[in-house]
């Protein structure tokens, strides 16, 4: 995953955390979290491709200056633009996560996957999309990645055969 990003700069690093948290994270040091938790929904390589593709796009953007940040609260003057920005921030990384997942050999429909299992998951557990969470509604990011699909496969096709 780390050659598919193409910031050779970067010195990755990987860790599993020990919490049932289904949550992920990377750190300003370019370490990649995953909680245990989260391996109730990848369940395979190619889901946790899905996962770390995710949080190496956020890093991705933040080193390239293409971050939207976040609103400081003393100049938010509107929390509704804020929460635009944050989920905006999220879909961004769905889409480029999808994309390295795609070069670095793993199958895009593996993302499609693996957020059909968190549509399950959250509606199981009885979790709704409100204003205070940080990430989209999961149903919203299925749609999304459904979107996206075509293009990575194409990535796929491309970078499957070179390897």
């Amino acid at each position: 995953m780390a050659e598919a990003v193409s910031l050779p700069d970067k010195a990755w690093e990987f860790v599993v955390v020990d919490s049932n948290a289904v949550n992920a994270f990377v750190t300003h040091r370019d370490e990649v979290g995953v909680n245990s938790g989260m391996f109730k929904l990848t369940i395979d390589d190619a889901g946790l491709a899905v996962v770390v593709g995710h949080e190496m796009a956020h890093a991705a953007k933040r080193a390239q200056g293409k971050r939207r940040p976040g609103i400081s609260k003393e100049k938010r003057k509107n929390a509704e633009v804020d929460f635009v920005r944050r989920h905006e921030n999220e879909m961004e990384a769905d889409r480029m996560g999808m994309y390295y997942m795609a070069k670095a050999g793993y199958d895009p429909h593996a993302a499609i996957q693996f957020w059909m299992r968190a549509v399950l998951y959250c509606a199981a557990r009885g979790h709704d999309s409100n204003a205070k969470r940080k990430h989209p509604d999961v149903s919203l990011r299925l749609k999304a990645m459904e979107e996206y699909l075509p293009e990575a496969i194409t990535e796929y096709r491309k970078y499957a055969q070179c390897q």
